[in-house]
């Protein structure tokens, strides 16, 4: 018999009470005085404030602002707390929690200070090098298995197959066009101009049967691990793909943006899966096999000489434009187009030769790198957060009652609508890109 998960009260959180008699405000400067006030909680205690909160606002504003407060002197209900303070924590952030929940929950650990009941790491000082590579990978699949590839999620395999037999299909219908006369023609010398009216004929006439979106009954699995598994793969894919930028690893990049067009196309992220898109046309279809490898393996550019100081090409066009600014704008009354030109030739030279000078007399450079914080604290937190709400566990028939409808984020895909604007986007570039 299934049943229904209740997720336990907000009061289990220890943190609820930091959040009783916020604000939230609506402004056009970062100054919520001056903006207009869209809510504020007089009413929520630790057992009915929500864990998500919606509120509608018809105000026009450039900031949203989150605002809470403890004043001296002031009375608040005893379920409030003394002070408050606002987290923000970053998708790397959780990512590490729930990596670290989910390989404790794959090696039988309770908490951190107690002992593996399987996968115990004591025993890799006894291994070689490559043993513990493979000890770390198989522990790895282990925890992908479990909770990132769930039983009987098969979404990405069955969009390769699908994906496979509408290529086909589409192949087919394509061998029956008539390039000089521009129709379609058929066996039965019947010929027509456009691809609708010729499938039409197909089916109607010759029992032609063409695939078409399925509709799929809703299925009743833990909704609170297809939260977590789909989570976990996004998270990862970024995590995978910032680190391949900073590498330059043009293999993982190219790789990566598969999925990344998928996601943006569930996300209907259009501009984007159109970068994407024709990123990957390029790189496969486009270019000679000499000017792809080029393509793949100068996507970054080192400005550091670290090993992993890589940056997007993007970005360091972006860079280039704001020192080129900078320059212009100190010339200030002086600025004519000649300069502006002899600027912008000149600004890469001169930081390199500023750069050199630095090296020859050993000058240390200036730092252009955040301060690493310590996020262990945060990590920890977020990580008994998770364990205390079962996030770990598969339960059958839960619920996730803030995202009732969740799915997978690639079962999100509609694979027939995307085939069909890849489709049209080959057709583009082959006129536009050749």
């Amino acid at each position: 018999m299934l049943t229904k998960h209740r997720p336990k009260p907000c009061s289990s959180n220890i943190f609820t009470k930091f959040v009783l008699g916020f604000s939230v405000y609506v402004s056009n400067t970062t100054d919520r005085l001056q903006g207009t006030l869209c809510f504020k909680d007089d009413k929520f205690t630790l057992d009915t404030i929500p864990a998500v909160f919606t509120t509608i606002c018809p105000v026009n504003g450039q900031y949203v602002i989150y605002y809470n407060e403890r004043l001296p002197g002031a009375t608040y209900p005893d379920v409030y707390s003394a002070s408050v303070f606002i987290a923000l924590c970053e998708v790397e952030d959780a990512l590490d929690a729930f990596i670290l929940g989910a390989t404790m929950d794959v090696m039988g650990l309770n908490d951190l200070n107690g002992s593996p009941q399987q996968w115990n790491p004591n025993i890799l000082s006894m291994y070689s090098n490559e043993e513990q590579l493979s000890w770390l990978r198989n522990l790895a699949e282990a925890v992908i298995n479990k909770h990132i590839n769930l039983q009987g999620s098969t979404h990405l395999q069955d969009l390769v197959e699908e994906a496979a037999r509408l290529d086909a299909q589409n192949a087919r219908l394509h061998s029956m066009f008539d390039a000089v006369t521009s129709q379609y023609m058929c066996t039965c010398q019947k010929n027509y101009k456009t691809i609708g009216h010729f499938k039409r004929h197909l089916e109607r006439e010759h029992n032609w049967h063409f695939l078409t979106a399925a509709r799929e009954e809703p299925k009743k699995g833990d909704k609170v691990a297809v939260w977590r598994s789909s989570f976990m793969k996004a998270a990862l894919i970024l995590r995978d793909t910032s680190d391949a930028y900073k590498m330059g690893d043009g293999n993982r990049i190219f790789l990566n943006a598969k999925f990344e067009m998928l996601c943006a196309n569930v996300a209907g992220h259009t501009k984007y899966q159109l970068w994407l898109w024709r990123m990957m046309a390029y790189e496969q279809a486009i270019l000679t096999p000499k000017q792809a490898f080029e393509y793949k393996w100068n996507t970054t550019a080192n400005l550091n000489g670290t090993i992993d100081g890589n940056i997007p090409n993007d970005n360091l066009v972006e860079i280039c434009v704001q020192l080129v600014k900078k320059k212009i704008k100190e010339q200030g009354s002086n600025f004519t187009f000649n300069s502006a030109q002899t600027t912008a030739l000149a600004c890469q030279i001169q930081d390199e030769l500023r750069e050199n000078i630095r090296y020859q007399v050993s000058m240390k450079p200036s730092g252009k790198s955040r301060t690493k914080t310590d996020k262990s604290s945060d990590i920890n937190l977020m990580l008994m957060e998770l364990m205390a709400g079962d996030i770990f566990e598969n339960i059958q028939g839960r619920q996730f009652e803030n995202f009732k409808n969740i799915k997978d984020v690639f079962e999100k895909v509609n694979l027939h609508k995307l085939h069909i604007w890849i489709s049209k986007q080959k057709e583009r570039a082959s006129f536009e890109m050749m």
